[in-house]
């Protein structure tokens, strides 16, 4: 049911929507790096990954931190067979690779059920601000979303209606993230969504921490998006 809701949401949106419903090892692998080819490779494209299901960590050496995985339906137990489990998962170091080098402009991924995998800017701020140039510039935003309850997923009602317009803030017929991030975490701060964690957070690197994903509510508010988006390309091209 969450994944109707969530495609029609996105649809409506103006997105392509590629849904991918309990995968097996190879399969997961090869449907992350078949989407981001297909859809990532456009330079004023905008990509949404989310991701619901399970992670797991695999303690490392040498004080270095944990290296977590994306686990697909057919991974075996971590601890009875933590080689075939890292050849089988999806790690955070190679999605923050394929993040990295995709053509995309803006991409925004949201991974429900894990805690933080990525190296993220630190220090973080979310700048209530109107649409600006900046909101242009290129971004990879990620956002982690766990709970100790992991029937609890009230925070997932939360994001339609953001997606439908109730975290539109600024009442500018336009959703970024900085505002979807907010609304989540005014709900979280309330009780709403149950005892939810959430951690968000952009890419390490100038390049890719100056923007964020903005989704137009209203066809207007596309036609200006589309206009804004393409006056910038040209600026940052020069």
């Amino acid at each position: 049911e969450f994944e109707k809701k969530l495609t029609g949401a996105l649809e409506n949106l103006g997105f392509d929507v590629v849904t991918l419903v309990d995968p097996k090892g190879h399969e997961f692998h090869q449907s992350f790096l078949s989407f981001f080819n297909d859809y990532g490779r456009y330079v004023n494209s905008r990509v949404l990954v989310y991701f619901a299901g399970h992670c797991g960590g695999i303690k490392t050496k040498y004080g270095m931190s944990n290296a977590e995985y994306l686990i697909p339906s057919d991974a075996p137990d971590l601890e009875k067979n933590p080689v075939w489990f890292r050849e089988n998962a999806l790690s955070m170091y190679r999605l923050d690779h394929y993040l990295r080098k995709l053509g995309a402009k803006h991409v925004l991924s949201i991974f429900e059920g894990c805690s933080k995998g990525f190296a993220l800017e630190k220090n973080t701020q979310l700048n209530m601000e109107s649409l600006t140039a900046n909101e242009f510039e290129p971004s990879r935003e990620v956002i982690f979303i766990n709970s100790p309850n992991k029937d609890d997923h009230g925070i997932r009602e939360g994001l339609i209606d953001a997606l439908k317009g109730s975290a539109d803030l600024w009442r500018d017929g336009a959703l970024t993230t900085m505002e979807l991030v907010t609304h989540l975490k005014n709900g979280i701060a309330e009780g709403r969504w149950g005892q939810v964690k959430m951690v968000y957070g952009k890419l390490e690197g100038y390049a890719l921490n100056q923007g964020t994903l903005v989704f137009p509510l209203s066809s207007s508010k596309k036609r200006d998006v589309e206009e804004m988006v393409s006056y910038f390309q040209e600026e940052i091209e020069v």
